[in-house]
């Protein structure tokens, strides 16, 4: 994942957490719940919007590629932003290591 590779490069270790991963663009429309899991993706990326908050893309050519990301205690949180405005928002704890069923 995109995200291991930019986690070693801002900060020069590997990331050995579990990683959760969204994108409003893939939205569930048919099964009976996906109101549910849509508004549960909407959460997921708004509160990895809220964890980034102000912090300064990332990127030698923004039209094609950005990222943003700020870490706080155990987790990261990663806005990459791709050509056309694909979206994609990533948090890493390492809360979730012990726990399998969290991924």
């Amino acid at each position: 994942m995109i995200v291991r590779a930019l986690h070693f490069h801002v900060f020069n270790e590997r990331l050995l957490h579990p990683m959760r991963i969204h994108t409003t663009l893939v939205m569930d429309m048919e099964s009976e719940v996906a109101e549910m899991q849509n508004a549960g993706v909407r959460k997921f990326c708004n509160g990895v919007h809220e964890l980034i908050g102000d912090a300064a893309p990332i990127g030698d050519n923004p039209d094609v590629f950005w990222f943003k990301y700020r870490c706080r205690e155990n987790s990261c949180g990663w806005h990459l932003s791709f050509y056309g405005g694909f979206d994609v928002y990533v948090l890493t704890s390492s809360r979730w290591a012990s726990s399998s069923s969290s991924l």
